[in-house]
């Protein structure tokens, strides 16, 4: 069985939607340049786009935006 990454404790939780009735809510373990996240849905990992726009990100990324 593949083991799983522990989530970052700063890059937040997101929800993905899957179809048009599904989606899928969890952990953030990666962020993607194209902003894509990969969760951990319990069972599996799941890539796609963040509903409702980026999930939410560290205190970091005010300091990075900023410059």
């Amino acid at each position: 069985m593949q083991q799983r990454p522990e989530p970052a404790r700063d890059m937040g939780f997101a929800t993905i939607e899957l179809s048009g009735r599904q989606s899928a809510q969890g952990p953030v373990l990666r962020r993607y340049r194209d902003g894509r996240v990969t969760i951990d849905a319990g069972e599996r990992l799941i890539t796609g786009h963040p509903l409702g726009g980026s999930a939410p990100k560290g205190w970091w990324v005010s300091l990075t935006t900023s410059l």
